[in-house]
């Protein structure tokens, strides 16, 4: 049995046309048709190609499309006054379809639910589907940008995504969509300058699709919920490992992404968020230690020993290392080199 849920939704109101009054989009219109033909026509070139037939009533067939782009999403809000059955010609994108009132059904692939009011659902552009949206179906759609939801998971996972990601039909808690659906209109609504910030419209399209990849099941769910270890043996070890093996020589981040077998931006998301900074970063402060170290032990400090030091570890540019080497040791070398130099001489 369905359970609806009660959305506290300030900016969310009836009007007397039987549809839900959304500011934030109905200001933005995109289709609105009593033409069967026509609303095919626009909604296959605005949205994406669809087959759209009537099942009821021609004549309150009312098609009511409106929204914005938010980078790499489409918030829209879609209302059919008439029983519609419709079939994508083919699926570029993920939808979601959160039902504000009315009623429908969809088949996905081998999985088919029933949705009432305050139910959402999630469709794969890699499953074919069927939806049949009954009388004065009232739904906010969000169209999804597939490669950002690629790229947003890989960068969760660490690695690159093969196999095509597949959300569960039904979403079961439905709360965290609505808040962040609601957050994102109450922006869009309240600050007309968001349409214009192409910084804050990716900020909103990658909180949607986080939700989606956190809080909804999907055929990647044991994979993101695995240990951190887990994740990062594979490659963050064995990038860590040659590094150390060849600290005298300079590792270029291709040389590292080829030893792991891995894309050069795979093992950047990995470095920085396991280790908290770049594979570069990385190759540089493993010199940066090994020589602070060997200044520290050197049996014969004497003037030249440094630049020989560096050389030994192919470093040619003395001025940009001594920076980096004073931000880690609160010291230059040379001062390095003089305390050992001392140490010896009380020792002796």
């Amino acid at each position: 049995m369905h359970q609806a849920v009660i959305v506290n939704w300030p900016i969310l109101a009836t009007t007397m046309q039987d549809t839900s009054h959304i500011p934030a989009l109905d200001q933005h219109s995109i289709i609105r048709s009593s033409d069967i033909d026509d609303a095919r026509t626009e909604i296959s070139r605005k949205i994406s190609p669809h087959d759209i037939e009537m099942a009821s009533h021609a004549d309150l067939l009312d098609v009511n499309f409106s929204g914005v782009h938010l980078g790499g999403i489409a918030l829209l809000h879609a209302y059919y006054g008439c029983s519609i059955k419709a079939k994508p010609e083919h699926s570029e994108y993920f939808y979601t379809h959160t039902m504000l009132q009315g009623n429908s059904e969809i088949e996905h692939g081998s999985n088919q639910c029933d949705t009432i009011a305050g139910d959402t659902v999630v469709l794969s552009p890699s499953v074919p589907y069927n939806m049949h949206l009954h009388e004065k179906c009232d739904r906010i759609v969000i169209r999804i940008d597939p490669t950002q939801v690629k790229s947003q998971l890989s960068n969760l996972l660490c690695s690159e995504v093969d196999e095509n990601l597949v959300f569960d039909l039904k979403v079961n808690n439905a709360s965290s969509w609505w808040n962040t659906i609601n957050y994102i209109l109450c922006q869009v609504e309240n600050e007309p300058r968001v349409l214009q910030s192409r910084d804050v419209q990716q900020a909103y399209a990658q909180l949607v699709i986080s939700n989606l990849l956190e809080f909804h099941n999907h055929n990647y769910v044991e994979q993101l919920n695995k240990p951190t270890a887990d994740l990062i043996n594979n490659q963050v070890k064995a990038a860590i490992d040659y590094v150390q093996s060849r600290v005298k020589k300079n590792t270029s981040l291709a040389q590292l992404a080829s030893h792991c077998n891995v894309s050069a931006r795979t093992l950047q998301r990995s470095f920085v968020k396991h280790i908290g900074m770049t594979p570069t970063a990385y190759v540089r402060d493993a010199k940066l230690t090994a020589i602070h170290l060997e200044l520290q032990n050197l049996q014969d400090p004497e003037n030249g020993s440094i630049k020989r030091v560096l050389l030994d570890y192919n470093v040619v540019d003395f001025s940009r290392f001594g920076q980096y080497y004073r931000q880690k040791y609160g010291c230059t070398p040379k001062q390095t080199l003089d305390k050992n130099r001392r140490t010896l001489i009380s020792l002796n």
